[in-house]
């Protein structure tokens, strides 16, 4: 997968996700879906819940892990919300819909720099996953998924800044996820 490609493959993903209600803790539609996305690219997953995550071949204790993760909850929508929450809609080169910013666009990205780093051996483990109930602070979220995962040595966790990296900032679920 070039980048062309995994560019239109990620908008595409995300349209399809933005049609399926993801409210946290009603994540099962959208989390079915994209378990079976990231099988049908040829990856294995576990699952806990609603908690997705896929581990490149090759795994080696003795390396680095990288984590890639966000999250596939959303929030619902206010009475301003302007656009039909579930009908992916593009004007000009912004694609709107529930989610497709916090933290869709994140997640189908993530996800596909994984696809992408796993087409030749890297020098660190690498795994993606997608957590839930992230907007709501939820018990069956990270946290549990993560125990069930080997140790994390770094996390890059997707979520809107307005475009400013965030280095080290903790919050409630990346300080769960990263911590043990």
């Amino acid at each position: 997968m070039n980048t062309t490609e995994a560019y239109e493959s990620a908008i595409e993903l995300l349209q399809k996700l933005i049609a399926i209600p993801c409210f946290s803790r009603e994540e099962n539609a959208a989390a079915d879906f994209f378990q079976s996305f990231i099988e049908g690219k040829g990856y294995a997953t576990m699952r806990k819940g609603n908690n997705i995550w896929t581990i490149a071949a090759g795994f080696n204790q003795n390396k680095k892990t990288l984590l890639l993760n966000s999250h596939i909850d959303t929030v619902r929508p206010s009475k301003t919300w302007t656009h039909e929450p579930f009908s992916p809609t593009i004007e000009g080169n912004k694609l709107y819909g529930l989610g497709s910013n916090d933290a869709g666009a994140s997640l189908v990205s993530l996800l596909h720099v994984f696809f992408i780093l796993t087409q030749k051996e890297q020098p660190y483990n690498l795994i993606f996953s997608c957590s839930a109930e992230e907007e709501v602070s939820g018990a069956n979220g990270c946290a549990s998924m993560m125990q069930e995962m080997p140790p994390i040595d770094l996390a890059v966790v997707g979520e809107p800044t307005q475009m400013q990296l965030a280095v080290a900032e903790k919050g409630l679920m990346v300080l769960d996820c990263v911590s043990r």
